[in-house]
């Protein structure tokens, strides 16, 4: 059994049966939603499985959260070492930083006044063309100084051959850590809300756009309140019919070359905030309450064309991962990473399958 006990003399919540991470996003998004006044004592699954791991990432995670708000000490045990606590240095941080909190609180009472609007960014490995498009895109919404790429390492010279000129950020590179390129991100992101209003992060091949006008994207971020994060109404994958279609050529924009979308609603992504974002791994999820953008839609092009996808797996496969990352994103055993190009071709016409045209506003939007 893990436990999530906040060092208060507080009431707690018993769950009944073991609970998905869905369901403990859930509860903290329920809990933060204010002054954290619960502790929650959560069954789960045996301690040496993989989904027991996944919920000690997710402590962590948790942990993560809680200090960045400023909220009182966490700790997080498990029934093999009951008296152990995860993330012990942070703890004792968070105790040393409540000697300060009443000036923090003083400090806070002073709104600053950001110099700038919105910002994007993405992060990359030994990207190609794509990332080009990516930062044309967001460079013509945004402004090229407001957008920002963070380079993971890459060893085929990504931002040498980024023409686009954009915020370059190189950081070193490690064994492959998805909640490990969660927290960077997500540091970088409250680093860039210091700045900005609104700070939008996507995959390279993710591109968010107005159902109605181009130019309306940006205003229509900022009709929300602050304190928002958004995720898009709808999310659509676009498909190369390899039966019809010509190879892509990423010097005529994408969507004058194909011609199909499939309704993806796994990529209505937290995408968008105003506010720190504490995202999971792979950033499908977040520990914050969404708002559904009903008017921005995310485009996600990583199905354009079958030797780009081939080219992509391959950097995909050459990949090494830490052993908890094996745990989470299981690269090496995915069907669509070791596809062959013949399979991959197939599993294109498959996901054709249920496609609508795309409609006539996104041609030649990106």
């Amino acid at each position: 059994m893990a436990i999530l006990s906040f060092v208060q003399t507080i009431p707690v919540i018993t769950l009944d049966s073991p609970i998905s991470l869905h369901g403990v996003r859930t509860v903290l998004a329920f809990l933060s939603n204010g002054t954290l006044k619960t502790a929650i004592e959560i069954p789960v699954w045996d301690e040496a499985s993989p989904a027991t791991a996944k919920l000690e990432v997710f402590c962590n995670l948790l942990v993560d959260k809680l200090l960045v708000e400023h909220v009182d000490e966490v700790a997080v045990l498990t029934a093999s070492a009951p008296h152990s606590v995860l993330c012990k240095e942070k703890l004792q941080l968070s105790a040393a930083f409540r000697q300060g909190f009443d000036s923090l609180i003083y400090v806070s009472d002073f709104s600053y006044e950001k110099p700038r609007r919105v910002a994007a960014f993405t992060h990359v490995y030994n990207e190609g063309p794509m990332l080009e498009v990516w930062a044309s895109y967001y460079a013509k919404l945004l402004g090229s100084e407001n957008v920002y790429v963070i380079d993971h390492g890459s060893t085929n010279g990504t931002l040498e051959q980024l023409k686009t000129g954009v915020q370059k950020v190189r950081i070193p590179r490690g064994k492959v850590d998805h909640m490990n390129i969660s927290k960077f991100c997500s540091h970088f992101q409250r680093f860039l809300l210091t700045q900005y209003e609104w700070v939008i992060h996507t995959d390279c091949d993710e591109f968010l756009v107005h159902t109605e006008s181009e130019n309306s994207l940006l205003s229509y971020i900022e009709s929300f309140p602050q304190g928002s994060t958004l995720k898009p109404g709808k999310a659509f994958d676009v498909i190369h019919d390899p039966q019809t279609e010509s190879p892509i050529d990423f010097s005529i924009p994408i969507t004058l070359q194909r011609k199909r979308l499939k309704e993806n609603p796994h990529f209505e992504k937290p995408a968008v905030s105003s506010k720190p974002t504490t995202w999971l791994a792979g950033f499908h999820e977040c520990c914050d309450e969404r708002t559904s953008a009903q008017e921005m839609w995310l485009i996600h092009a990583k199905y354009i064309d079958v030797p780009f996808c081939i080219e992509r797996n391959q950097t995909w496969k050459s990949l090494e991962q830490t052993d908890l990352d094996k745990l989470i994103c299981t690269i090496h055993s995915t069907p669509y990473v070791q596809a062959s190009p013949e399979t991959l071709e197939q599993h294109l016409l498959k996901k054709l399958e249920g496609s609508i045209p795309a409609p006539d506003w996104l041609k030649g939007r990106l």
